[in-house]
């Protein structure tokens, strides 16, 4: 990240802190450094690689995660990077009593799956 993107993150993170918890603001970091068009789509940030960095990535992920392809994804001939997926981190402030209840939630969850 550049210098004024952690200072607008480190923002984002301070008023966060300051809210109430019970009114659940949250910061997606890649959201927050995506953008918008004037209709309302959303742009995704760029995580771009520079100076070669690009091609030798490209290539490894070419290499590492075409078995984590999809029958529609290979079908439809893109490669492993042009499929691979980035995340995102959200961060939250919540009350002791959010995070038991969505603790036990996950719990039923996974017990539901097993």
């Amino acid at each position: 990240m550049t210098k004024a993107a952690i200072d607008e993150l480190i923002k984002e993170l301070v008023r966060i802190s300051r809210s109430d918890p019970e009114e659940l603001h949250d910061v997606h970091v890649a959201m927050h450094f995506g953008g918008w068009t004037p209709s309302g789509e959303y742009i995704a940030p760029s995580f771009g690689h520079h100076h070669g960095l690009g091609s030798i990535l490209t290539k490894l992920r070419n290499e590492q995660l075409k078995d984590g392809m999809t029958k529609a994804e290979i079908e439809s001939g893109i490669t492993p990077d042009e499929a691979y997926r980035t995340f995102d981190i959200t961060i939250m402030h919540v009350s002791p009593e959010v995070v038991l209840r969505a603790a036990i939630e996950n719990e039923a969850a996974e017990e539901q799956q097993n």
